[in-house]
């Protein structure tokens, strides 16, 4: 195997000969772009959107137990009620409340718990987090109390950084009065109290009790600003005249992008907060209609800093920080950190003193702000306070106030409701919670980026919140094909982002994104050889699932936007086509290259000539993808373009026929190294390229029998949280068995390898997918608090010295921000839609269920099917006008089926044992049907 120095090659090699980073200066508007996605983001945001129970369990009037009950109640527009499960809480809390509102109380004490301690890379540690997120804002609400605000608008950055030794303390605290002076309602001085304080996490919303006094409620903001809300109330046993101070910090934190963050690593920190100390601080009082806020603005002192829309590596131009009182009734503010806190946080100075109001200017950047309200709760009231905290363009602040105010003054919901995916089955109550619990968690990392004027799902973990790198395109592909089903809107915005993101010299995609609008092949993965593929499928999803074909005439901008150059969709994805077919090439054996890496990011490792496999090795997965992907674009295309279409089918044929060579009797090889015709995985089994080639046709029913024998005797039978994602794994000096890709479990290779099974064997690829589900990691390992409520991409094999944990890579260490992956989110909500048989064709919307029972309910806001008792029951709900053929699989025991829709007997055409009919479809509506 390759010895350490290889890196060092490979860095080297990769510096001369290619450009590292894509990024281009550039300051030309994105004229051709839509607007941005703003609340109301797609045409089937429906009536599922209320918070209704739907009352229709005849057994206890209060949620639905099992299919029976969810049939019944299949076309009410209320969102269903599935029956609280405890299953799978681990040992910190439990999980309460119900598929439609559900949460997990907390409440292990992990100031004194020993329990609460795991691995990170500088040693250990008990801080474990939840997120808030909507489409703008992304903030971690945390054990010790308090909450994070980030902002990846213009970069990743920390708004208000918990750094307590600087002296910076996040927000979303308050003081309330102690036997010896204020108290904050942070974890540690509550239990020097002797106190606790108990946390409820929830769907965009975090929720601690401190002290029997106070009751906290931080939420996402209620019309999807970048901004969230805190309200504080007294806790019900208070019974007294509360005074408090709500404090929220300012401390910018710009997440500077940095290749190493273990130990090995530690300058990066210092080159971070170097670079935050460039910007004076200067702070403010403001009246927007009324409504009291205070606001922080960062200023850099530098001369020759870009202009605020030219890519850079770095921000130079902050987001004003703003905390509001909604409420009004304020007996005190400050704005001013070192009058407030004194010498001492735990006992501030500011607390019983007057409103000063106080402006700072021009101080270091990195000394902070501490935005404070000072207020009293009544007794006899009992009255809560609401203050709105977050970020925006100076301009927009005040207009973001008055329409929040506004909202809640309306008396309109307090959170913005999340789209979900229902689903229901008899004897699997924890189910819908958790499809309910990765919907939120997935829509909940979509960011905003000013310069691609679109979201994206990101995939954070580690790659962005330590490291400062968003990324990779295939992951946000990962994430918009459940999206689509979600939240058409958002997936659209998505696929946006991707296409601003391609190159205009050559269409190809960067590998990550970091600072304003800039992007970088993070060294290492230059060359990536699958982010095309990923693009075409997300797209081709997209298109086939909403019919949304106009899509494809609408005109985006190219990178730079300073390049000037633009194209349809349609000219988008055939830039993606010709980046594949010319710059990524084919290897000598006729296999499409892979680069630095296909979605294996450290597939040279294996290989003990890195460079030439880099230059010369040939990828199994990426000809599966594309035999599987391929000739569905072209179907999309062909109307438009005949030409390129028979291309795409043609490509594709060839990489079926190539893969033939890698066939090893029960199992592919994973690809060619680039030498001496040496392949990679014929002596063991890489189950990350297996689903792809199954999913392209390249293997008859008799191989794939055997491969997936192979894979659940190898791989899955003897792993409690998924696949294996190699076995056995290989030795190396930067190989670590049952660790990251050598033979860790993956979200995303169980998702498409749970999907390709279900083709075959329904059973098998069930297995797969409860294994995957974060319930079965809690009851496999409680005590690990990553993979009760969230979790990374990747575990550690049960065989690894840390079981069940996370990755500690040289360059990444997962450990240290083992949660928020958008892969662990999307993983399982691909797999059910896809097993629940949703696989739309340009021809066709089709529902073939691949599911190993009968009967099941599940409900999308796009689309929904239940199959119950012979009968089948579904909808529709149209992007787009126009015809619209439906191809469903009719319930088991309707011999002579008839097909009612919108309540009128339809004809219809048999096709391969599914009803086949067309209706014409009106954006906005809803499509129902019965087969009985």
């Amino acid at each position: 195997m390759p010895g350490q120095w290889k890196w060092l090659w490979i860095l080297l090699a990769l510096t001369v000969s290619t450009g590292l980073s894509a990024g281009c200066a550039g300051d030309d508007d994105d004229d051709s772009s839509d607007d941005a996605l703003a609340n109301s983001d797609d045409d089937t945001e429906s009536d599922d959107d209320t918070d209704d129970d739907t009352g229709d369990d005849d057994d206890d009037g209060a949620c639905l137990n099992d299919v029976a009950h969810a049939d019944a109640a299949f076309e009410d527009p209320a969102l269903y009620t599935v029956c609280a499960s405890e299953i799978g809480s681990g040992i910190f809390g439990e999980w309460i409340g119900t598929s439609d509102d559900p949460a997990y109380f907390y409440d292990l004490d992990h100031v004194h718990d020993p329990r609460a301690e795991y691995f990170v890379s500088a040693g250990t540690s008990t801080d474990h987090w939840h997120l808030l997120g909507n489409d703008a804002v992304v903030a971690t609400a945390h054990n010790g109390g308090y909450v994070q605000l980030y902002d990846f608008s213009r970069g990743p950055k920390i708004v208000n950084r918990y750094r307590p030794e600087s002296g910076d303390f996040a927000g979303g605290i308050v003081y309330i009065p102690g036997e010896d002076g204020p108290v904050a309602t942070l974890a540690d001085p509550i239990a020097d109290e002797g106190e606790t304080q108990v946390y409820t996490l929830g769907m965009g919303r975090f929720e601690k009790v401190s002290d029997g006094k106070l009751r906290e409620t931080t939420r996402i903001s209620p019309l999807g600003d970048a901004a969230i809300l805190h309200t504080v109330s007294a806790d019900d046993a208070a019974g007294e005249d509360l005074p408090y101070a709500v404090y929220w910090g300012a401390q910018m934190h710009q997440l500077l992008p940095a290749l190493i963050t273990t130990g090995e690593g530690e300058n990066y920190e210092q080159r971070r907060a170097d670079f935050n100390k460039e910007f004076t601080l200067s702070t403010g009082v403001g009246d927007a209609g009324g409504i009291a806020y205070l606001y922080a603005d960062y200023t850099h002192i530098g001369d020759g800093i870009p202009p605020a829309d030219e890519p850079d590596g770095k921000d130079y131009h902050p987001k004003r920080t703003f905390l509001a009182a909604l409420d009004g009734g304020e007996i005190g503010w400050s704005a001013d950190k070192a009058a407030f806190l004194g010498d001492d946080f735990d006992h501030p100075a500011g607390f019983n003193g007057s409103a000063d109001g106080r402006t700072v200017s021009n101080v270091a950047g990195d000394t902070g702000a501490a935005l404070v309200f000072r207020g009293q709760l009544d007794a006899n009231g009992h009255q809560a306070r609401r203050y709105l905290y977050g970020y925006a363009d100076a301009d927009d602040v005040e207009g973001i106030i008055a329409a929040q105010a506004q909202w809640l003054a309306d008396e309109k919901a307090s959170e913005t409701p999340m789209a979900r995916m229902e689903f229901v089955a008899d004897d699997i109550p924890w189910l819908s919670r958790e499809m309910a619990w990765h919907s939120y968690y997935l829509q909940g990392l979509s960011v905003y980026q000013d310069y691609y004027d679109a979201h994206v799902i990101d995939q954070n973990s580690a790659y962005s919140m330590d490291q400062g790198a968003m990324g990779a395109p295939r992951d946000f592909a990962i994430s918009i094909v459940p999206l689509i089903y979600l939240r058409p809107g958002l997936a659209k915005d998505a696929l946006r982002f991707m296409a601003r993101s391609q190159n205009a010299d050559n269409g190809k995609l960067p590998y990550s994104y970091f600072g304003h609008g800039k992007q970088s092949g993070a060294v290492i993965h230059a060359l990536s050889s699958d982010l095309d593929l990923f693009f075409l499928w997300a797209l081709q999803e997209y298109l086939a699932a909403t019919r949304d074909f106009a899509f494809l005439d609408e005109v985006n901008a190219y990178y730079p936007k300073s390049a000037g150059e633009s194209g349809t969709i349609e000219n988008h994805a055939r830039r993606a086509f010709t980046h594949l077919r010319d710059e990524v090439g084919l290897g000598e054996h006729g296999l499409i290259k892979s680069g630095t890496g296909d979605w294996n990011d450290v597939l040279v490792a294996f290989s003990d000539k890195p460079i030439q496999t880099i230059a010369h090795g040939e990828s199994g997965l990426n000809a599966g993808f594309a035999a599987m992907i391929l000739p569905k674009v072209a179907d999309l295309l062909r109307d438009r373009d005949a030409g390129l279409a028979d291309e795409m089918d043609d490509y594709a044929a060839d990489q079926v026929e190539a893969l033939q060579q890698l066939w090893m009797g029960d199992h592919a090889a994973r690809g060619y190294l680039g030498y001496d015709d040496t392949l990679l995985g014929d002596d063991r089994l890489f189950v990350d390229t297996q689903a792809w080639a199954v999913l392209g046709g390249a293997w008859t029913d008799e191989q794939t029998t055997a491969l997936f024998d192979k894979i659940k005797t190898d791989t899955v039978d003897p792993e409690p949280t998924g696949a294996l994602s190699l076995w056995p794994p290989e030795e190396g000096p930067l190989l670590d068995p049952g660790s990251d890709t050598n033979g860790g479990t993956w979200s995303a290779i169980d998702a498409w390898t749970t999907w390709a099974w279900a083709t075959h064997d329904p059973d098998g690829a069930w297995e797969l997918f409860e294994k995957s589900t974060l319930k079965s990691h809690a009851e496999a390992y409680p005590d690990i608090w990553y993979g009760i409520w969230s979790g990374p991409d990747s575990f550690n094999a049960h065989y690894h010295e840390r079981p069940g944990e996370t990755f500690n890579f040289t360059l990444t260490a997962m450990t240290d921000f083992p949660i928020m992956n958008s892969n662990r989110h999307a993983g399982p909500l691909l797999s059910l839609i896809k097993m629940a048989g949703f696989a739309p064709t340009a021809e066709r919307v089709v529902i073939d269920p691949l599911l190993p029972f009968d009967d099941f309910t599940i409900r999308l806001p796009l689309i929904g099917a239940s199959y119950y008792s012979a009968e089948h029951k579904g909808y529709y709900r149209p992007v787009a006008d126009g015809e619209i053929t439906f191809a469903v699989r009719p319930p088991n025991g309707a011999d002579d089926p008839k097909l009612v829709v919108d309540g009128a007997n339809t004809k219809f055409a048999m096709d391969d044992g599914l009803i086949v009919f067309t209706l014409d479809a009106h954006a906005g509506s809803t499509i129902r049907w019965i087969i009985r």
